[in-house]
């Protein structure tokens, strides 16, 4: 269940580890339209956006850092709730910090894979996860 939150960086893998119903959930707090939920489709163009502009000169253009805080398993779902700490260096904005908690779905699938149904997004006092990911939308 991990791997999906570990593989973010790569597109490809993200986009294999999000089910086709998957939603992420921005935090409430931030103010309209922006704190609409959206798809895997525009999740996925998101993600690709953000990956194109990370500022690859770098050693490190992604540093994602994540505790689980509690997990609850039933044989064909997951959810997790968990405080994450993101760093990214963008080419043109510089870096961005991203600190907050989630609540994360996940469903098992047939194949005994695991992926991911939803991300419901909190802030903490600085930016959150859906916050840089709205900077790409």
């Amino acid at each position: 269940m991990e791997n999906a939150l570990e593989t973010y960086y790569n597109a490809i893998i993200y986009s294999n580890a999000l089910a086709y119903d998957f939603t992420f959930y921005p935090d409430e707090g931030l103010p309209s339209p922006s704190d609409q939920p959206w798809g895997k489709e525009e999740e996925e163009s998101i993600i690709s956006n953000l990956l194109l502009n990370l500022d690859y000169s770098v050693s490190q253009p992604a540093d994602v850092e994540f505790v689980i805080v509690s997990r609850r398993e039933f044989p064909d779902s997951a959810s997790m709730r968990i405080e994450y700490r993101m760093v990214y260096a963008f080419r043109n904005i510089g870096n961005r910090e991203a600190r907050g908690e989630a609540e994360i779905g996940l469903r098992k699938r047939i194949d005994g894979r695991w992926v991911m149904t939803s991300w419901a997004d909190y802030r903490d006092t600085s930016l959150s996860w859906g916050e840089i990911k709205l900077l790409f939308k």
